[in-house]
């Protein structure tokens, strides 16, 4: 199973969703995690990367420009 986490552009609905995720989800089942990092802020960027630095199946593929059209 692969799990795919869409970052939103306000860093406290993605600090909510990464903290209800590791609290509620045995994330140890999924082959990969990937946080799609949508043109990230600086602050936000850390966010996502402390997540990726906890679990050794996640990965952060950032990508831009900004909006639905690149995803």
């Amino acid at each position: 199973m692969i799990l795919l986490v869409l970052t939103s552009h306000r860093l406290d609905c993605f600090n909510l969703c990464i903290k209800c995720l590791e609290a509620h989800t045995d994330l140890q089942v999924f082959e990969n995690i990937y946080v799609l990092g949508n043109e990230l802020a600086p602050a936000h960027r850390e966010y996502a990367s402390a997540f990726v630095g906890r679990h050794s199946n996640a990965e952060l593929v950032e990508f831009g420009p900004r909006g639905w059209q690149p995803l």
